[in-house]
């Protein structure tokens, strides 16, 4: 699998739960090698978190020791 195509089904995956739970979240880290963390999620989790918003989700992120926590939940349609 490329890591265009990983990179897009991590996105579609994520996509999937929001619609069906309300929210997802995942974890990167900029040691991502040392320490086991996804590598490619780390290198694209901007164009994740860019890809996510322009499918209208509602993404936040918060770093802290190295590791960034991005939550994406689906907004609600308040009339």
């Amino acid at each position: 699998m490329s890591t265009q195509e990983k990179i897009q089904s991590f996105i579609n995956m994520h996509a999937k739960r929001v619609e069906e739970k309300g929210r997802s979240h995942f974890d990167c880290c900029s040691a991502a090698p040392s320490y086991g963390w996804d590598v490619d999620i780390w290198d694209h989790k901007n164009s994740i978190i860019s890809t996510l918003r322009e499918r209208g989700y509602q993404v936040t992120e918060k770093t802290k020791w190295e590791v960034t926590d991005v939550i994406i939940v689906k907004p609600l349609n308040l009339e």
